[in-house]
């Protein structure tokens, strides 16, 4: 069977969270990219639930199955009255009203009473119940070929927004991580089941909320004493709130600048099995900064990343991933970003450095660029 997946604004970040992820939990499955708007994982053999794969997802807004007989698929639906919708999207431009319209005829054949809504976006999708009472088809225009998905399930963006916004303690004045990308960061990890996740700049925990509701079990640690009172707090309002696992979580207060010999100790002893972190950007930007401030801040995340790296040393994370925030700030004279060849070991392994992708994130707009940096600790 073929199914697509259309990722959201980052489609490379799609491409390489979607990669971790099959390749961690359907090893052997392939994953295609045709282009920058849908890709396909074919799947010949086994069993694989392709959904509670993409419900793991934090970049991608649809998860469908390729029809290859149109009538045969419509053959399935027998209600008197029914509602579908058609996706103009960012695909078949010319082609989605025909597509309705043959759908329609079918079912006036038939006897069917039916109505078509355009559903511009996800939330047109849950907000008519299209997934259990009807049905979605996007027209994917491949170039030479057009061929038809019905969306099996969409993003859930409400519960995205209240994980983002209802959550009981969020320091709008540190930056506020999206919990998109948050769990994208989490599965670039391509972390074992029941593996731990360590976020040194924990902040107000979304990294670790994220990785508790994909099922691990954290460590989150901070320089500031309100930081680990707001993921506590955090922590425990998500585990009210997800299918408990027997995760774990500990944080603690830790200053990387100045890392304390025994925690240190502590956290070689401690078994990690990835890393993901933000490290401190500097207050909010609203608007364009001057280069001697971005400078200013650029310097101030060197030194942290420096720090970490020489952590790393005295901890046992060989072999282990760590996928971070690397961010560019706009300033007057165009985006400021730190080079990282003189930070990062040559020893540790890029992931994803042979293919000409763009990992960032930002929103329109946006005055910082959160780059994201996938490595292997060597």
């Amino acid at each position: 069977m073929k199914y697509f997946f259309q990722p959201g604004r980052m489609s490379d970040l799609a491409w390489a969270e979607l990669c971790s992820v099959v390749s961690n939990f359907a090893p052997g499955v392939v994953v295609k990219r045709l282009n920058g708007r849908i890709f396909f994982v074919d799947i010949t053999s086994g069993t694989i639930d392709i959904i509670k794969i993409f419900q793991r997802l934090g970049g991608f807004i649809r998860v469908g199955e390729m029809i290859e007989n149109l009538d045969l698929f419509l053959e399935y639906f027998n209600q008197k009255n029914i509602t579908f919708g058609v996706s103009p999207d960012i695909y078949g431009q010319g082609n989605y009203i025909e597509v309705a319209n043959e759908v329609k005829d079918f079912f006036k054949e038939k006897g069917v009473s039916s109505r078509y809504i355009i559903t511009e976006n996800t939330a047109s999708v849950i907000h008519n119940n299209l997934i259990d009472d009807g049905f979605e088809l996007l027209v994917l225009d491949l170039g030479k070929d057009m061929v038809l998905g019905r969306t099996l399930a969409v993003q859930d963006i409400e519960e995205y927004a209240v994980r983002d916004f209802d959550r009981p303690n969020i320091d709008k004045k540190m930056g506020m991580l999206p919990p998109k990308l948050a769990r994208i960061m989490v599965n670039l990890l391509g972390m074992p089941d029941e593996g731990t996740v360590w976020d040194p700049f924990c902040g107000s925990g979304t990294i670790l909320t994220e990785a508790l509701t994909l099922g691990y079990s954290v460590l989150g640690s901070d320089i500031d004493k309100k930081a680990i009172r707001n993921s506590n707090a955090n922590i425990e309002w998500t585990l009210e709130r997800i299918k408990f696992n027997n995760q774990r979580y500990r944080t603690f207060i830790f200053d990387i600048l100045d890392p304390d010999r025994a925690m240190i100790k502590t956290l070689s002893k401690t078994q990690i099995d990835g890393v993901a972190f933000e490290p401190f950007m500097g207050p909010p930007q609203r608007n364009i900064v001057k280069i001697g401030r971005a400078q200013e801040l650029i310097m101030g995340v060197s030194d942290q990343l420096k720090a970490f790296v020489e952590l790393t040393r005295g901890i046992n994370l060989r072999g282990k991933k760590v996928v971070f925030v690397n961010p560019s700030y706009k300033s007057e004279s165009g985006w400021v970003s730190l080079r990282l060849n003189q930070i990062i070991p040559k020893s540790w392994y890029r992931s994803f450095s042979n293919e000409k992708l763009e990992l960032y994130w930002e929103r329109p707009h946006s005055i910082i660029r959160r780059n994201i940096l996938i490595y292997t600790v060597k």
